[in-house]
């Protein structure tokens, strides 16, 4: 039996039975975890409220015989709690925790960073750059993936891509080309957007309000939609 002192932050909840619940969070030492909570759907359980998604949680977590459980509860923050009653806020909340638990399967301290500061700075941004903020996300978790497409240099040469070179980008072949190696008068991703999304991996979440940029949710389906694939 091992006790670990540790932060985490809810993904999902569901029942488990009449009394017990179940959770899945992703902490920050050790990944993504499913726990067991014994009488946790119990209205007295002192923990029901901060089992719920969205709900940064700190304490002590106990790892015995391959499975994780939660001795204590030091502190507890509801990340949603600021925009609750912004329904497209809370909706685009929901899809960053949908993706995250979707995809992530192992343990990367980054990763744990990313997801805590999109739910956090999510409530200082203007609903108009809402989409802006999701394919923020996507991206650099995309990249902390490890599978973040090639936009600067042509995936075949190497050669440094700028708007008289580009041919077209290709998520099947993962990046972009150039017209020396490619003649493909089809592409993914215009040179506007490549240009776009390779600043976007830049900009902080903080910033997005600044930036005034308005994203196509087009976009980010083009960009899920290689996620799902890879």
């Amino acid at each position: 039996m091992i006790f670990i002192k540790d932060e985490a932050i809810v993904l999902r909840s569901s029942s488990s039975g009449t009394n017990d619940l179940s959770i899945t969070v992703f902490t920050k030492g050790f990944g993504k975890e499913n726990i067991y909570i014994k009488g946790g759907q119990i209205l007295k359980n002192m923990y029901l409220p901060k089992l719920q998604p969205f709900n940064w949680i700190k304490g002590v977590f106990v790892k015995y015989k391959e499975k994780t459980f939660i001795k204590e509860i030091d502190e507890n923050v509801n990340l949603s709690y600021p925009f609750t009653k912004d329904l497209d806020k809370l909706d685009t909340a929901l899809w960053i925790l949908h993706i995250f638990d979707k995809f992530t399967i192992f343990n990367d301290e980054k990763l744990y960073s990313l997801l805590k500061n999109a739910l956090y700075y999510l409530q200082f941004t203007e609903n108009k750059y809402l989409q802006t903020y999701k394919l923020t996300f996507l991206i650099k978790y995309i990249a902390l993936y490890g599978i973040l497409p090639s936009f600067n240099k042509c995936v075949k040469c190497g050669v440094k891509i700028n708007r008289k070179n580009f041919q077209e980008f290709s998520f099947k072949k993962t990046g972009s080309l150039c017209k020396k190696c490619s003649k493909n008068k089809k592409t993914d991703l215009s040179y506007e957007e490549l240009v776009l999304t390779a600043k976007l991996l830049k900009l902080k979440f903080k910033d997005i309000n600044k930036q005034g940029l308005i994203i196509s949710p087009v976009l980010i389906k083009k960009f899920q939609d290689y996620l799902e694939n890879h």
